[in-house]
């Protein structure tokens, strides 16, 4: 276990799999302190547990990260648990596909709660505490639907565009109080929300293959590529970073 965050804190929510817990556990294995939040509790149990496991230092809670006063007490926790707060990392995001036609307000609010209030309420909740540290950094999970459209994913699409800009004016506002805040455009990931669209087709395997053509890689990413993604912009030495989008599409958006 190597030390590059050693002394520092971070929250990371949306711990229950795929990127969120690969973020935990990578930030741990640099010497972090994690606050691993879910919104099944038992879910950041058991992350948090696994951070221990590998010999880091975690401690779990429930929160609905849309919420003002879960988001707030995530942060009071981190606080009172180890003295500080040094990062944040927004991974809360949901699917819903559809056009806009196809799409019922309800859904609609419900996403724009998950992928963009989230991270509103936990940023505005952390950047207090944030500013006791001396400075932090902050990093939102957008996507690279922020940059490119994409027929049937017209809500999904305008959240993520939302994260990427409110990441660039939250980084102009608190440039000064020595907050960086970038996001991370991802492209496909193995893991569950992306195989949920796959499988809502009528051939799952060929809607990855065709998905893949337009990746020049050949690959989906995986989330240790995302969680080494949110490790970069954690660590010293992207500190001249700020208010940017990091691309990690397989070069997708590059066509």
């Amino acid at each position: 276990m190597s030390q590059r965050l050693g002394g520092l804190v971070a929250i990371v929510t949306e711990t229950r799999a795929g990127i969120g817990r690969a973020t935990a556990l990578r930030f741990a294995d640099e010497g972090a302190s994690v606050v691993c939040l879910d919104a099944d509790g038992a879910e950041a149990e058991e992350a948090a547990r696994q951070v221990a496991e590998a010999g880091g230092a975690a401690t779990a809670s429930r929160a609905v990260v849309a919420n003002a006063a879960d988001a707030a007490t995530a942060v009071d926790l981190a606080v009172e648990r180890y003295g500080r707060l040094d990062v944040l990392c927004n991974n809360t995001s949901m699917l819903v596909q559809g056009t806009v036609e196809e799409t019922d307000e309800t859904r609609w609010d419900e996403i724009f709660a998950v992928n963009v209030k989230s991270v509103f309420q936990m940023t505005k909740s952390a950047l207090p505490a944030l500013r006791r540290s001396g400075g932090g950094v902050v990093v939102s999970l957008a996507s690279s639907l922020a940059l490119i459209g994409f027929p049937g994913l017209a809500a999904y699409s305008a959240t993520k565009g939302a994260v990427r800009m409110l990441t660039k004016c939250l980084a102009i506002d608190h440039a000064a109080d020595a907050v960086r805040v970038n996001c991370i455009c991802h492209g496909g990931i193995d893991d569950p929300l992306l195989q949920s669209l796959f499988d809502s087709t009528p051939d799952p395997d060929g809607a990855l293959a065709a998905f893949l053509e337009r990746v020049p890689t050949g690959r989906l990413a995986s989330v240790e590529d995302m969680a080494n993604a949110a490790l970069y912009l954690a660590l010293p030495e992207s500190a001249g970073t700020t208010g940017s989008e990091l691309v990690v599409d397989g070069g997708q958006t590059a066509w």
